[in-house]
């Protein structure tokens, strides 16, 4: 694939300057509003960390009393701290992925360093070219090992004003640390299932007892061995979507520039609708928004635009809209499915 591909973030990692670039794309954003959204995001995580304990808890309790609840507690916390975390090339690497070197994409290597910087990362993370036609942008590995990378679909969708402004959302990622605040719920979540399977098994094996009248089934602990796994799984959900408001934020932040990001998440759902009436059950709408990982789109995009002083957006008006118009201009290609050869072809 030819290298401009690539270049659409920056044609010169130096003239211009990414610095000048966002300055021309900066609107005036109330602080007072990002900081006030980013403290009750920061509370709302804290309670859904805690809110995931407490499964685990209750079910330590049951099986070991107070000392099987320490126990199980705090092997969870330890197993967060001691897991290592899988370097972000090796996910890449699944991933079909190719490192993107800065004369292969300086514009894109621009971006991402000068993102870095303001965000206060302790290393730029390295860049990957994934092959899947649909648009992402991923982040993962530990700090000190992070890799960020971008499909071929999302080059091809965005302009460089919110391709700049997703790589700032996944940077926000970074900046909070939240792999790693994913990986501790998600360990909740295992140690909760893990617990509650134990406690079905040690139900198992007093039906002998049960049947004979020696024990008396406690209905509230059955309801709590059904229920708390899937309680711990619409955590995780909830921790996830508070996580992407906050990522919204760092970007807004980062950027200066709210409107860029709210753009590309207009693409991104017009794109999703698009592809969803080609193929409804791969992309199955999960309905209800507590079933989601990810916050409605239309939802974001009026917080974003909220942050800005006096926007020129209507909130007011439908994102179906938007999305119309995105179809519009941007379906194109998508109507016409070719077969997309690897950058170093």
């Amino acid at each position: 694939m030819r290298g401009d591909t690539y270049r659409k973030v920056g044609e010169n990692a130096e003239t211009p300057s990414v610095e000048a670039k966002m300055t021309v794309w900066r609107r005036a954003l109330d602080a007072r509003k990002i900081e006030a959204e980013s403290w009750r995001n920061r509370m709302r995580s804290a309670g859904l960390i805690l809110a995931l304990a407490a499964p685990v808890w209750g079910l330590g309790w049951l099986l070991g009393g107070e000392s099987g609840a320490w126990l199980a507690l705090l092997t969870t916390v330890w197993g967060a701290a001691l897991l290592p975390a899988i370097p972000g090339p090796v996910v890449m690497s699944v991933q079909r992925g190719r490192r993107l070197s800065p004369a292969q994409a300086p514009g894109l290597h621009a971006t991402v360093r000068h993102l870095s910087q303001r965000a206060g990362l302790d290393s730029v993370p390295q860049i990957y070219w994934l092959p899947q036609t649909a648009p992402n942008a991923m982040l993962a590995g530990p700090p000190h090992a992070q890799a960020l990378g971008v499909t071929e679909g999302l080059l091809r969708l965005l302009s460089e004003r919110e391709l700049s402004a997703v790589l700032a959302h996944e940077i926000g990622h970074a900046q909070r640390h939240d792999a790693q605040w994913m990986g501790l719920a998600h360990l909740f979540e295992g140690a909760t299932t893990v617990l509650a399977l134990l406690g079905w098994g040690v139900l198992a094996l007093s039906l002998p007892l049960i049947a004979m009248g020696v024990v008396e089934p406690r209905w509230g602990v059955l309801a709590l061995l059904a229920v708390a796994p899937w309680g711990a799984r619409l955590l995780v959900m909830a921790l996830s979507r508070s996580r992407e408001f906050e990522a919204d934020l760092r970007a807004a932040a980062l950027t200066g520039d709210a409107r860029g990001l709210a753009s590309a998440l207009v693409k991104l759902e017009a794109w999703r609708a698009r592809v969803a009436r080609w193929s409804p059950v791969a992309l199955t709408d999960p309905g209800a928004p507590w079933l989601r990982s990810h916050p409605d789109a239309q939802e974001r995009v009026s917080r974003l635009l909220a942050l800005e002083r006096a926007s020129e957006f209507s909130l007011t008006r439908p994102l179906e809209m938007h999305c119309g118009e995105a179809l519009r201009r941007h379906g194109r290609w998508w109507s016409q499915p070719q077969r997309l050869r690897p950058w170093w072809a």
